[in-house]
């Protein structure tokens, strides 16, 4: 994740080098309780806007209140 501002070429040239490096710590990262997921920029937005309409469904359906 990075910000909008962040040049392409720059989020492009890290997310690669991030999935060329996966393999060697997989097995740590399940380890952890965790998942990998190679997607792109694309990809991951879309999942995280989904992910943020879900929970604001689930918060209105629920009456849920900051206190």
């Amino acid at each position: 994740m990075a910000p909008t501002a962040v040049d392409k070429a720059i989020v492009t040239r890290l997310r690669a080098e991030t999935v060329k490096m996966l393999p060697s710590i997989k097995d740590r990262i399940f380890a952890a309780g965790a998942d990998t997921v190679a997607n792109n920029p694309q990809e991951f937005a879309a999942y995280i806007c989904a992910e943020r309409e879900k929970y604001a469904r689930i918060v209105r359906e629920a009456n849920i209140k900051i206190e």
